[in-house]
């Protein structure tokens, strides 16, 4: 499966804390500039250890007003994973909706990371080893030559990048994040993601204009490194976390192997309400001043107005300007509140796509957790150990209740009938069969044809041809050979569509290359084989929730008979659905297509044969031809073959073109050498190889074929996804035997 959405989704993320010096005075009081201060020096105990929870009461809270965030949450019908709030130091609500996500367990903070690696900058100016906010950002870069240099890019300091205001031409939010062509993306794609963001040229003076840029919070990652001598996991866990207790952190790496600074941390609700109790007061944690105070007040000052209701402090604090709180901020709803006059902090850790997601998550701030906190007869006999919750969670289908009549669900179902292994099932018009036949154990592969091929799906067949015995099927079975650390949320035995064949399901999440899956499997066994149905997205990505995912999964049948009989195609047999959702009867048989096309190139004069499947999406005439055939279309190209031309002098053997050819740091394992002369004459050197893409840590296998031509060496690399199918049933060898020159 490709790795999914390239650094998939990074995006806004926020904080805003609060500014006044310590005092012992445990009241909270409002400054004439209208941000909220915190008078404190911390609760009465400090969570480093554990987090001791209390009623609602004992906090001067109502209960029943914070015991309605739930139903409230429900109506808005958002994703929320968990929801964390805390009061003097005490947790009051807790409440973990989503059964994947536990107190320990790590959630993705996307841009929520910005306001950390704010907090390290922070300690490093307050400790002189990053001299000043207004120290220059091009002192640290003199060994580098970056284009579009002028006296403005000089002029950008430390305090214009946390601002997010450096002056760069820069627009981030104009595409999505999926979309390769997004600056941001592209960034992350370039090998070299600092050098990128250097070389932008200038839009407008620093510090004049705010403009939300990933970019700069990577130029603050990497000052940070540069002046410490330290990656920023090594320093964040030397200055931050082990100082608050916090062990269980994640934090990915970008494709280059550095620290995604940007929006790679994960922590758990827990420990991200520590942060923002640390904070709420002022950057002090049990006696200790970790974050210099006047830092965070400055960083939880509104800066630049972002909107009518928000403002920008430093790296992601935002600041709700109406209500008076600040906020770190990540994609999909993750959110820090950190309200000073209340004493509270509130955590939601989200998977929310709803652009709206900001208004309400704040509605549901004032008028659950806020409200709460109006003079009520409450009782004060102190905290108990006792967490006040709920207990609602994700809502779960029984596989048996999901509807089966096509004619009802959202998604036009095309229907697919396998005659080799007799079952028969239905996807959706909008994807495409991107491999199929590549070897018994996996005979089909249909696969959404996106940038990053989800949502899609795949048929696994288990025989007994290592003399297993297939004949029985456990839950268990349905993941570990890809799925070994699965987290299940729900499994059990039913029938197929045909109410006669037993089956199992099993709906769960799983963590591929750092990327949430869902994922829902159904599995039945037929005669002493294992036949598995996989349909997989990212996780509660709208609109394929798990209620489709169980729709399109439970469409796996054994064909009849009949329809087994009425199938031309020696192997299969795809019938597409009628224009129309509310018929799904009327179909048309698709004829069998060839199984081989052929390509011939009129600039370089030489022709091959390729899977008929596949397209030519990429033909360039440049002095490398960087020829491409891929399974679909340039956004999902594997399994495929690659063709390209180098002057000889390039490299002085096959092995040492692969950094050319697949990327300069490309990892390969390779095998011997081969030597092959195909029927046209074409005699080359072949390895079989192991790749690691640069670019997106996906996984190949690839053979590859070279030789020297009139002063050039012309490779052809033929690739499979690891794990997706074997090279074998690619056939390189037969497409390298077709390749001929005029």
């Amino acid at each position: 499966m490709k790795k999914l959405l390239s650094l998939l989704l990074i995006m806004v993320t926020i904080v805003v804390a609060v500014g006044g010096g310590c005092t012992t005075d445990k009241t909270t009081t409002a400054n004439t500039t209208g941000k909220t201060t915190a008078k404190t020096t911390g609760p009465d105990y400090w969570p480093t250890t554990e987090w001791k929870t209390s009623t609602p009461e004992a906090q001067k809270m109502d209960a029943n007003t914070l015991n309605d965030l739930g139903a409230g949450i429900d109506a808005t019908g958002f994703a929320i994973d968990s929801v964390v709030v805390t009061r003097n130091g005490y947790i009051v609500y807790e409440n973990y909706r989503n059964a994947r996500y536990k107190q320990e367990t790590v959630h993705p903070m996307y841009s929520v990371t910005k306001s950390v690696l704010g907090a390290l900058v922070g300690i490093a100016i307050g400790d002189g080893t990053i001299p000043s906010l207004d120290t220059k950002v091009m002192e640290y870069y003199k060994d580098r030559t970056i284009q579009n240099m002028d006296a403005r890019k000089e002029s950008i300091t430390v305090r214009n990048l946390l601002e997010m205001a450096g002056g760069l031409k820069w627009s981030e939010w104009s595409l999505p994040y999926t979309n390769p062509q997004n600056i941001w993306i592209q960034a992350l794609n370039s090998g070299d993601t600092i050098q990128f963001v250097l070389d932008q040229p200038m839009a407008t003076d620093p510090g004049t204009t705010w403009n939300y840029c990933g970019g700069y919070s990577y130029m603050l990652a990497d000052i940070l490194e540069k002046a410490t001598g330290k990656d920023i996991l090594t320093y964040a866990t030397e200055k931050l976390f082990t100082p608050m207790g916090i062990t269980n952190v994640r934090w990915n790496k970008d494709k280059a192997g550095k620290y995604e600074s940007a929006g790679g941390l994960n922590l758990s609700s827990r420990d991200q309400a520590k942060f923002g109790q640390m904070v709420l007061y002022k950057g002090v944690w049990a006696g200790k001043q970790l974050v210099p105070a006047d830092y965070l007040a400055a960083a939880t000052t509104s800066h630049h107005a972002t909107n009518a209701i928000t403002g920008y402090g430093y790296e992601s604090w935002w600041v709700a300007t109406k209500e008076g709180y600040v906020y770190c901020n990540g994609i999909y709803g993750q959110r820090v509140y950190v309200i000073p006059d209340k004493n509270i902090v509130v955590v939601f850790s989200c998977n929310i796509p709803d652009p709206d997601r900001e208004t309400q998550l704040r509605a549901l701030v004032t008028k659950y957790v806020v409200a709460s906190t109006n003079p009520v007869t409450a009782s004060t006999s102190g905290a108990t150990t006792k967490t006040s919750t709920t207990t609602t969670s994700k809502t779960t289908v029984n596989w048996q209740t999901t509807p089966t009549d096509l004619s009802t669900v959202t998604w036009k179902p095309v229907s697919y009938i396998n005659k080799k292994w007799g079952f028969k099932l239905s996807y959706p018009s909008t994807w495409k069969i991107m491999q199929e036949g590549v070897r018994d154990t996996v005979p089909l592969e249909i696969q959404f044809n996106d940038p990053t091929p989800v949502p899609g799906s795949w048929v696994s067949i288990l025989t007994d041809s290592d003399q297993a015995n297939y004949t029985s099927l456990s839950v268990e079975d349905l993941m570990p050979f890809w799925f070994p650390d699965a987290d299940v949320i729900t499994t059990g035995t039913t029938v197929l569509a045909d109410n006669t064949t037993p089956a199992i399901y099993s709906e769960f999440y799983a963590t591929v290359d750092t990327y949430p899956m869902h994922l829902y499997t159904v599995g039945y066994t037929s005669g002493t084989s294992r036949i598995m149905f996989v349909v997989w997205t990212i996780e509660d990505t709208v609109p394929w929730d798990g209620v489709l995912l169980r729709q399109i999964a439970h469409t796996m049948n054994k064909a009849t008979a009949a329809e087994l009989a009425a199938a031309t195609d020696t192997t299969i047999e795809r019938t597409t659905a009628a224009t129309t959702a509310a018929t799904t009867t009327a179909t048309t048989t698709r004829a069998p297509v060839a199984t081989e096309t052929t390509y011939t190139d009129s600039t370089y004069k030489f022709s091959l044969s390729y899977n008929a499947l596949w397209t030519a999406w990429e033909a360039d005439t440049s002095e490398n031809p960087h020829r491409i055939f891929g399974a679909a279309s340039a956004d999902w190209v594997c399994p495929g073959v690659r063709i390209d031309r180098l002057p000889a002098s390039t490299a002085p053997d096959l092995f040492k073109l692969i950094p050319f050819v697949l990327g300069t740091q490309a990892e390969a394992e390779k095998s011997s050498d081969e030597n092959l002369t195909n029927p046209n004459g074409i005699t080359a050197t072949a390895h079989v190889i192991k790749y690691t893409s640069p670019t997106d840590g996906y996984r190949l296998d690839a053979k590859i074929f070279g030789f020297i031509k009139d002063g050039y060496w012309w490779t052809m690399i033929v690739y499979q996804s690891d794990g997706l199918g074997t090279l074998a049933g690619q056939n390189p060898d037969k497409i390298f035997n077709s390749w001929k020159f005029n």
